[in-house]
């Protein structure tokens, strides 16, 4: 599975409710990639899953890295 394929379905499956599997394809996106959209997603379903801990880890590591991005300020904010 190529990188979109990988971020298409875990987009599919946060929008299907499927915060557990889509977890798991953003966490593999994101080491892949870096990119803040891949880290917003495993951010929102680490929240969506009551894994604040991880959540605030991603949230904060993309907000570092882009601070105008303002998707993450929410999961941020909802992991503190």
């Amino acid at each position: 599975m190529d990188i979109r394929e990988l971020q298409e379905k875990a987009k599919l499956e946060r929008q299907s409710g499927n915060h557990e599997e889509a977890a798991k394809l953003y966490k593999q996106a994101y080491e892949q990639t870096s990119d803040k959209w891949d880290g917003w997603g495993l951010a929102l379903c680490y929240n969506k899953l009551k894994k604040y801990k991880e959540a605030l880890a991603i949230s904060e590591e993309v907000y570092d890295s882009a601070p105008d991005f303002e998707y993450i300020k929410s999961t941020l904010a909802q992991a503190l």
